[in-house]
């Protein structure tokens, strides 16, 4: 098997340990005691294949561990009553162009919010992907969630991020190193290298969130909502 990318190498060993703190020796035994298909789950252990939203709920659940804690390797609770309000401050666009609300990206003012079924932490950049966007990797609707911590010198070759360039315009691309300091060649795709940009701030994408397994909300429904329920 070739080598994974990092983030899913990283995935796939949290959903092993989950496994195995779970009581389950091999996967296998996981496989057979909830009825699964033995090779896709085996797959998704090896990293073969990769793990969409609700499959990482579906394990999280059998092995009773935060659904955060597989994803991304964050602590929380699971529960069915678990849930996550996002701001969602960006749109992207064609050419994966994001549009912000202000030149301050990472305190840009909600567009909506977005009502997760999840505990997943909320330090992101969240951003909505809009019908014209120009990445295959997303659909319309889809959620992209992005660390709000900048990556700095560390970035992996070849990982999708989210860019900040120093004329101002963010963009979702592959980044690769150019050799020069604070240049990246950006990407459609993890192979092919297009423009070298100079950028101001890298943010890796933590999780995307596909179209139907969140809700939309507008910033007022959300502040009247919150204004409405009962102290503890």
């Amino acid at each position: 098997m070739s080598e994974l990318p990092p983030h899913r190498e990283e995935m796939r060993k949290r959903l092993i340990l989950s496994r195995e703190k779970a009581g389950f020796e091999t996967a296998s035994d996981a496989a057979r005691a909830f009825g699964w298909n033995e090779n896709t789950y085996r797959s998704h252990e090896n990293g073969e294949r990769g793990l969409k939203i609700s499959v990482i709920d579906k394990y999280a659940r059998a092995f009773r561990v935060p659904f955060g804690y597989i994803a991304m390797g964050l602590p929380g609770d699971l529960s069915k009553e678990a849930r996550e309000f996002i701001f969602v401050s960006g749109l992207i666009k064609d050419d994966t162009c994001v549009n912000f609300g202000s030149s301050d990206y990472i305190r840009s003012p909600a567009r909506s919010v977005a009502k997760i079924n999840h505990r997943i932490g909320t330090k992101f950049i969240a951003m909505e992907v809009d019908s014209d966007a120009g990445l295959s990797i997303f659909a319309p609707g889809d959620l992209v969630l992005a660390d709000i911590d900048p990556l700095g010198s560390q970035v992996e070759d070849g990982r999708l991020v989210l860019i900040h360039t120093r004329s101002g315009k963010s963009y979702i691309r592959f980044a690769h190193r150019s050799g020069l300091d604070g240049e990246f060649v950006l990407s459609a795709n993890a192979r092919q290298r297009q423009v070298s940009v100079s950028v101001v701030a890298v943010h890796k994408i933590d999780l995307i969130v596909p179209a139907g397994s969140w809700a939309r909300m507008s910033v007022t429904e959300y502040n009247r909502n919150m204004d409405e329920m009962p102290d503890d």
